[in-house]
C-alpha cells in the first residue's frame, strides 16, 4: 500500500497558534477582572452603610481632636499673654518661665498647677535699653558657683564678665571674623578647668583660657564644610 505524503504546514500556522494562546490569556484576565469587580460590587452593596458610618465617625473624631488642641493652645497663649513668631504657628508650643534672681521667690506648687512645661535660670542678661550686662546673683548665693557671663555672641566685641566669691571683673575680648567657631564654649570651659588644675586662681585661669580661645579662633582653621572646629593646636 502506498503511503500518503503530507506536505509542510502552512506558513501562518505558528502565528495563528501564538495568537490563539494570547487570546486565551486575555480571556482569562478579563474573567478575573469581572470576578473581582462582581465581588467588590457585592461587598459595597452589602456594607456601604457601615463603611460610610465608620468613615464619618473617624473624620469627626479627627476634627474634634484637632479643634480641641488648637483651642487649648490658643487658651494657654491668651492666658499667659504669650506671643510667638508666625513661623511657629504649626509647631508644638511649650510654656516656660524664668526663675532667675530677678523673678523673686518661686511658688513651685503654683508653677506645677499652672501646667508649666519647663523652667530656666539665666546666668545673666543684657538690658534692652542700655546694653549693660547683669549677672544673676542667686546662682552664686544658692550653689556657691562662680558665674562667667560670656559675650562671644556680641556684635562689636567678645567681652566676658566673671562674678562670685568677691570677684566682679570684665575680661575684654576681640571679636574675630571667623565662621568656624564650633565648640567655643566647650573649649573655654575645658581651658579654664585645665588652668585651675595647674594651680591658677579664678581670674588668671579665665584670662589665660580666654587668650587661648582667641588664638584658636584667630588661627582660621577651615576644616570640612559648614561651621568647622577651632585650631586647638595653633601654638604647637
Amino acid at each position: 500500500m502506498r503511503r500518503k505524503k503530507y506536505g509542510r504546514k502552512p506558513s501562518g500556522y505558528r502565528h495563528r497558534r501564538k495568537r490563539s494562546v494570547k487570546g486565551e490569556i486575555a480571556k482569562k484576565i478579563r474573567r478575573i477582572k469581572q470576578k473581582i469587580k462582581r465581588k467588590i460590587n457585592k461587598w459595597w452593596h452589602e456594607h456601604r452603610v457601615r463603611f460610610l458610618v465608620i468613615s464619618i465617625g473617624i473624620m469627626a473624631v479627627l476634627i474634634l481632636a484637632i479643634a480641641h488642641g488648637c483651642t487649648r493652645s490658643a487658651q494657654r497663649i491668651s492666658e499667659d499673654g504669650f506671643t510667638h513668631d508666625s513661623r511657629f504657628s504649626n509647631s508644638l508650643i511649650l510654656d516656660g518661665i524664668d526663675v532667675s534672681y530677678a523673678q523673686g521667690s518661686v511658688d513651685w506648687k503654683a508653677v506645677k498647677k499652672a501646667g508649666v512645661d519647663f523652667v530656666f535660670i539665666r546666668a545673666g542678661f543684657t538690658a534692652g535699653g542700655t546694653g549693660k550686662k547683669y549677672t544673676d546673683e542667686s546662682i552664686y548665693e544658692k550653689y556657691g558657683s562662680l558665674v562667667l557671663l560670656k559675650g562671644g555672641h556680641g556684635i562689636l566685641d567678645a567681652n566676658d564678665f566673671l562674678y562670685g566669691d568677691g570677684i566682679s571683673r570684665w575680661f575684654k575680648g576681640e571679636r574675630i571674623n571667623n565662621p568656624n567657631t564650633h565648640g567655643t564654649g566647650c573649649t573655654l570651659s575645658s581651658a579654664i578647668a585645665s588652668f585651675l588644675a595647674k594651680g591658677k586662681g579664678y581670674e588668671e585661669a579665665v584670662l589665660l583660657a580666654k587668650e587661648y580661645l582667641t588664638g584658636a579662633i584667630g588661627a582660621n582653621l577651615n576644616l570640612g564644610k559648614g561651621q568647622g572646629p577651632l585650631n586647638h593646636m595653633y601654638a604647637l
